[in-house]
């Protein structure tokens, strides 16, 4: 988004109300500056959105296989609540 503060306003309306090409140039110059920060800005902002997008698709991929595997809420709590138990070492019976 190009900048509205006054500084730049008073160069677009020199440069159009004079037609100097001095005044043309310089708003040239500024206005693509502009732009070129925009753009990296925006570049910035669009990478950003796209990692945390890809964090968002690999849960709800997880979910999925979930899904297909079967695991629900409550049996998923159970499974790892057995998982937790096979890797728990005991103790030999006396």
């Amino acid at each position: 988004m190009v900048r509205r503060d006054t500084g730049f306003l008073i160069l677009i309306a020199a440069a159009f109300s004079s037609r100097s090409p001095r005044y043309i140039k310089t708003f040239a110059t500024e206005f693509e500056a502009e732009l070129r920060r925009n753009a990296a800005q925006a570049s910035t902002e669009r990478a950003s959105v796209l990692k945390h997008l890809a964090t968002i698709e690999r849960m709800i991929a997880g979910i999925v296989r979930a899904i297909e595997d079967g695991a629900t809420p409550d049996t998923q709590g159970e499974v790892e609540c057995a998982r937790s138990r096979e890797a728990t070492p005991r103790s030999p019976p006396r």
